[in-house]
């Protein structure tokens, strides 16, 4: 019954995808305009932005695994970011886990401390932020280590990098169909057995320019596009792992700092502070340069 409602749900998405995001971007427009318009405006304002994210979260998975499905002619190529979120999530369940959880907690948390500020009071609030950056701590670790000690890119999931319109006004399973019947839209290589686009579907597909050089111009691989995700993100040794580690725990150490020392953080700033000092200065300098 679930899967038969979440099959109808998918095929409603796809059928619609173009409308489907346009209401998704009117929605996160209301969400700005809320504000002050009446009492507990920020908390519905919040609510919806949550949902909304999480919302956009299914359907970006709903479209991405419609694409695996089109014909390679109007198969959009991923972009960096996402050949690499995308292959550690295939890899890992723990990956994935982690990702999908320090999501949430993005996607969620000041709708979360709202709540609970509203129910039991900013004591209770700040314990809940603290357990909230806690696990938000642990959460990048674990995909520090999980991507064998790489960066920790953000977001953590891929984005929704497909246009709408690429996708037919027909069902999943139509789409699965088509790439069935979508052979004669390809030839394979006798030697190399690589898949290639015919020459009807180049022509349909550019039919609005014969430029020769603009064709060619798409078809030029960067750097990017010749490595493997893995290799898209460098290792880090010794200083960066340390570095990375310090930049994962800088939001919980600041909030024990502000939480049981009740002192502005004096040691992690440091840096930030002088740059602020250094932009000042310079402005002051611009400000009165311009009334001399």
């Amino acid at each position: 019954m679930i899967l038969s409602l979440l099959k109808k749900y998918d095929d409603l998405i796809l059928n619609n995808a173009s409308q489907i995001s346009s209401i998704e971007s009117s929605l996160r427009t209301l969400t700005y305009v809320l504000p002050g318009r009446f009492a507990d405006a920020e908390f519905a304002s919040e609510t919806l932005f949550a949902a909304l994210n999480l919302i956009g979260l299914y359907h970006d998975s709903i479209l991405a695994r419609a694409a695996e499905n089109l014909p390679p002619s109007i198969k959009p190529s991923p972009s960096p970011h996402n050949r690499y979120t995308r292959f550690w999530i295939n890899s890992s369940k723990t990956y994935q886990h982690a990702s999908l959880a320090l999501t949430f907690l993005q996607y969620t948390d000041v709708l979360l401390e709202m709540g609970v500020q509203k129910k039991w009071g900013k004591e209770v609030k700040w314990k809940l932020i603290s357990m909230i950056e806690l696990i938000k701590v642990v959460c990048r670790i674990i995909l520090l280590y999980k991507t064998q000690e790489r960066t920790v890119i953000e977001p953590t999931v891929p984005r929704r990098e497909i246009d709408p319109s690429v996708f037919p006004s027909t069902s999943n399973d139509d789409v699965l169909s088509h790439r069935e019947q979508g052979e004669s839209d390809t030839w394979v290589g006798k030697y190399t057995n690589r898949v290639h686009d015919s020459i009807s579907v180049v022509r349909s597909q550019h039919s609005k320019h014969y430029d020769v050089n603009e064709y060619l111009t798409s078809k030029v691989l960067m750097v990017e596009d010749v490595r493997k995700p893995p290799d898209l993100v460098r290792k880090l040794y010794s200083f960066g792992k340390l570095s990375e580690l310090i930049v994962d725990n800088n939001p919980y150490e600041l909030l024990l700092q502000n939480t049981y020392t009740r002192r502005g953080p004096m040691v992690i700033n440091v840096r930030e502070r002088r740059t602020e000092e250094a932009y000042s200065t310079i402005l002051l300098l611009y400000i009165k340069r311009t009334f001399l």
